[in-house]
């Protein structure tokens, strides 16, 4: 059978090792899960690097350095897509044509250099191709985010649907996506 490969964003692989991030952690780790099982998991050394310091430092009930080693250590028989000066380059150059943040620009750069079809990230927007990659968000439409790469200056990036308008946000806890700056999960309630 031919499986697409799929590239993780950092998010995602956060979520299945983050214990607090209830259904998104269920979700995430079935994803992984996945990904282990068909072999077709593709990630970069920037998703393991952010993933190294997000686990260490930004979670609420953090991992002790020595299990988010073991955990990097066994992503390490993923394919890991090396991030080099010309890796650098086309990530301007992509950030620039698709007006993304260098690092979302440069994990789209690495999805391409890891020859996948999928990227699944909740940065970036569900449904967008770039660069003939398929963008997909696996909570596309349940929640959003807002985010900043100052405390001071917020901005609302909503992949609510018609079918969630019957829903309000509210604070769940928070959570740093290193490749787009602060960002606070939300969770929708019933109102």
């Amino acid at each position: 059978m031919n499986v697409d490969r799929i590239f993780l964003d950092t998010n995602i692989l956060v979520y299945a090792h983050d214990i607090t991030a209830g259904s998104k952690h269920e979700k995430a780790k079935e994803i992984v899960l996945d990904l282990w099982e068909n072999r077709n998991g593709v990630i970069s050394t920037q998703i393991l690097q952010e993933f190294y310091v997000v686990v260490t430092r930004k979670l609420p009930e953090p991992l002790a350095n020595w299990r988010a080693r073991e955990i990097i250590e066994n992503l390490l028989f993923w394919d890991v897509v090396v991030n080099d000066e010309k890796s650098i380059l086309e990530a301007i150059d992509i950030s620039e044509r698709y007006k993304l943040s260098f690092w979302d620009a440069l994990m789209v750069q690495s999805a391409l250099k890891g020859d996948v079809k999928i990227l699944f990230s909740e940065d970036l927007n569900s449904g967008q191709v770039i660069e003939g990659i398929k963008i997909e968000n696996p909570s596309a439409g349940f929640e959003f985010f807002i985010s900043s790469t100052r405390a001071s200056t917020f901005s609302i990036n909503s992949s609510l649907s018609p079918k969630n308008s019957g829903f309000i946000a509210i604070k769940k806890s928070p959570f740093v996506h290193l490749s787009s700056g602060v960002a606070v999960p939300l969770t929708f309630v019933p109102i």
